[in-house]
């Protein structure tokens, strides 16, 4: 009953703590394939769309709490595996850990994979002949269908697998995973408007399974595969780091204690745990992800699951003698406490955060009927992915992410085979040249002049060459006309004035953006500080803009000082 009573209290905490609008990252873009049965970026998380698409229709909440209700569930799910076999209190300090945490209250796949994971490891040793392996293939199967991440397990499964029970796992695991992964040719060939990849021929779909598209490493950003030993090992320090944040230092030491307790009585146990946590962070540094910190999640579960020793942690009994574990168990019955003090401010914070919501009603508030909006980057993509989709705002706006417009073929035909938008005109990337994505996208602009089109400040204001000090756009052939924060792109022949009032109601305080240590997270709300920064230096308030956006500021006045350099050489 205590260990009920205990779930129940992390359930709570978790619901109070949910917010109401979506977050950052891939949360717009999953939500948006969940709602509308699209088809995310590779490898396109079947298990997690034809999951979450159901909990869409609960009688309660807005739509990105019903969406994070799978995550909610997963995690207290988890809370209680771990609580099992480890302990209370590893458990609870896994529940109230900040990345552990952060990831049950959101929109993302990162809380169900991580519950295959554990049911997965907790079967590893029990399974005999029948039912037992068979089932644990099917759970593993749709793992695979989940996130990458899961395939961290393999390694512990093969060190603890007898040759014979290997088949009774692998093969429902694997007709499972087939089975699942159908749902991407079968949804392509309807071509939704989210159809990342369009996985509809064999080709297409094997490249949308390996990352096709996705993959990026230069000197600014790194994505994908990276072949680097460098990266494996700033994975490696990464995760070092993140473990000792987010359990504030003291659960990482608590975790090297009882890992050690759990190598002298039960070694293959241990190594099995460690395993884990080793093919967790080596994958996150063979695959570079914008997410890795999340990916980190079950690594810190590996953790706590070492953190308990040999045995579960019991009621708290202090035995004469093991003094270091006796110890160890009275911080470990405070820690839970002190993260509930220092991250459930936090998390509170986030939960009533409207940066996103705002950002969005900015984006879409000032835009004629029928318009087409161009942005590009993973917010903008995510976020009005979100808006069309998920939340039909202003379904008569098409979001154009000319980012991947530019440099992928299925995305420019999709589009013009849905009646999004005309191609006639507009030229294939060659990318030879810094300035063709500019002149390519007023191709673009030209070949669908009989519609408003507008642009954010995301390809205003970053250069899509990796070095380059020019923003991606560069207006030549029109001239930008401000509505808010977005752009008309207006033909240089005409004459008038299209610029709105403009108000900040994001400039108020920190508490209205949340608070994140996710690095991808923190690099998102500086994403949309600088479309505000932005639009505030277009009118001239640069102490606004430094207000609002101190980096763009900052790089703004670097760049103007390089270019003066420039010209007096």
């Amino acid at each position: 009953m205590v260990k009920v009573f205990l779930l129940l209290i992390v359930f709570l905490v978790y619901l109070l703590t949910l917010p109401s609008d979506i977050g950052l990252g891939d949360s717009g873009t999953l939500a948006a394939a969940a709602v509308n049965w699209g088809i995310p970026h590779p490898p396109g998380f079947p298990s997690w769309i034809l999951i979450s698409h159901w909990f869409s229709y609960m009688p309660w909440g807005s739509l990105a709490q019903k969406l994070a209700m799978v995550s909610v569930l997963a995690s207290v799910a988890t809370v209680g595996l771990v609580m099992e076999m480890a302990g209370i209190v590893p458990a609870l300090i896994l529940a109230f850990s900040y990345g552990f945490w952060s990831q049950a209250v959101n929109v993302e796949t990162y809380a169900l994979t991580n519950l295959v994971i554990v049911l997965v490891m907790r079967g590893i040793g029990e399974i005999g002949g029948g039912i037992r392996g068979v089932i644990l293939g099917v759970v593993m199967g749709i793992g695979v269908g989940l996130n990458p991440i899961v395939v961290g397990v393999i390694p512990s499964l093969i060190f603890n697998f007898k040759f014979l029970k290997i088949f009774q796992f692998i093969v429902p695991a694997l007709s499972v995973a087939v089975a699942i992964y159908s749902y991407l040719p079968l949804r392509a060939f309807q071509n939704p408007f989210l159809n990342w990849s369009d996985p509809s021929s064999l080709e297409r779909f094997f490249k949308h399974l390996t990352g096709g598209g996705l993959s990026m490493v230069s000197s600014t950003a790194v994505n994908g595969f990276t072949g680097s030993f460098y990266w494996l090992i700033n994975s490696f320090g990464r995760f070092i780091y993140v473990f000792f944040a987010e359990t504030l230092g003291v659960g990482m030491i608590l975790a090297i204690i009882g890992g050690y307790f759990m190598f002298k009585c039960d070694r293959k146990k241990f190594w099995y745990w460690v395993i884990l946590v080793c093919t967790n962070v080596i994958l996150a540094g063979i695959y570079v992800s914008g997410n890795r910190d999340s990916w980190y999640v079950t690594g810190m579960i590996g953790g706590m699951m070492l953190m308990g020793g040999n045995t579960p942690w019991p009621p708290l009994k202090l035995r004469g003698g093991d003094r270091i574990r006796s110890g160890a168990i009275l911080v470990g019955w405070l820690l839970p406490f002190i993260f509930l003090m220092v991250w459930g401010p936090r998390m509170w914070d986030r939960a009533r955060s409207n940066y996103v919501g705002t950002y969005i009603n900015d984006l879409y508030k000032d835009l004629p009927e029928g318009a087409i909006l161009i942005g590009g980057g993973e917010t903008f993509n995510s976020l009005t992915l979100y808006a069309h989709e998920a939340i039909k705002k202003r379904s008569d706006i098409t979001p154009v992410d000319f980012t991947i417009y530019y440099g992928q073929e299925w995305y420019r035909k999709n589009g013009e085979d849905r009646g999004d938008w005309r191609n006639e005109g507009v030229d294939m990337a060659k990318f030879t040249n810094e300035g063709e994505f500019g002149w390519i996208l007023e191709q673009f602009v030209e070949a669908n002049k009989q519609r408003p089109i507008f642009i954010s400040g995301s390809l205003l204001r970053r250069p899509i060459y990796g070095g380059s000090l020019n923003p991606a756009y560069v207006p030549e052939r029109f001239r930008l006309e401000q509505r808010g924060i977005v752009y008309r792109m207006v033909d240089l022949k005409f004459k008038g004035s299209l610029i709105t009032p403009l108000e900040f109601p994001l400039i108020k305080g920190e508490g209205e953006r949340g608070w994140y240590l996710e690095s991808n997270y923190r690099k998102a709300i500086e994403d949309i500080q600088l479309d505000y920064g932005l639009a505030l230096e277009m009118r001239g308030d640069f102490f606004g803009a430094a207000r609002v956006a101190p980096k763009y500021f900052d790089q703004n006045r670097l760049n103007t000082k390089i270019k003066e350099l420039e010209r007096v050489k």
